[in-house]
């Protein structure tokens, strides 16, 4: 066998060991996400938010652009009264899918709560770019007249 035969099995060996480790890595990965959604979701179900919180923040740090595990992030904030965490993965949510006008006007009432009135009003002003929507223009008017 030559010398460049050697290399070439050895060059072939390594990138087969680099490759299980990556996939193995993949997969723990998708498992750390998926085991701590799953436990937040049965915290939260039974009204235990205080509980489910830090999985829900562990799986969302895993896969920050999982839509579901950010809602279910924002809900519990919402439910804990977190306003300010709410915020940021509502901020996350509008990032994510910027098309999203629910999530934008949901930001916007969270920052007029919070009686941020300057983010009130430019979230407010991104949701009718979206969406033409009479209540959400009454909100705006508010926020202006502040």
């Amino acid at each position: 066998m030559t010398n460049k035969t050697k290399i070439n099995i050895i060059i072939e060996l390594l990138t087969t060991v680099m490759l299980i480790v990556l996939f193995t890595l993949i997969f723990q990965y998708t498992q750390v996400h998926y085991k701590n959604f799953v436990r937040g979701q049965r915290h939260f179900k039974k009204a235990k938010y205080q509980k489910a919180l830090p999985y829900f923040i562990t799986a969302f740090k895993t896969k920050p652009k999982n839509l579901e595990t950010a809602q279910y992030l924002v809900w519990t904030y919402q439910r804990l009264d977190r306003n300010k965490e709410m915020a940021q993965a509502l901020k996350t949510m509008t990032k994510i899918n910027p098309k999203d006008y629910k999530s934008k006007n949901w930001l916007a009432d969270t920052y007029y709560a919070m009686s941020d009135y300057q983010n009130a009003e430019q979230y407010y002003r991104d949701s009718l770019t979206l969406k033409e929507d009479d209540a959400v223009r009454r909100k705006l008017v508010e926020v202006l007249l502040l």
